[in-house]
């Protein structure tokens, strides 16, 4: 192969990556960066749902904490024969 032709073989070539390739890349690169806008997004959401979880969690747990208190209450006024007398009937 001549210098000339190999020349023209480099040219056409680079000509070939700039129109086909290139533009490829660089569409690959939007949608890399639209990705990765979403994956943050999805990331905010998460982080505000254990939030959620967290508080909806401590609730439950005063929740809890109160029925216990009350099946205390109830057990102690269920001991009061005058109470207990009246329950049973």
């Amino acid at each position: 192969m001549d210098d000339k032709t190999k020349r023209d073989f480099i040219l056409l070539f680079n000509q070939g990556f700039e129109e086909v390739v290139l533009p490829q890349i660089k569409e690959i690169y939007k949608r890399l960066d639209l990705i990765e806008d979403r994956l943050d997004k999805l990331e905010k959401r998460i982080e505000t749902l254990e939030i959620r979880i967290g508080q909806i969690d401590n609730k439950l747990d005063l929740m809890n904490d109160k029925l216990l208190d009350h099946a205390q209450q109830i057990k102690t006024i269920q001991a009061v024969p005058a109470i207990a007398h009246q329950i049973k009937k």
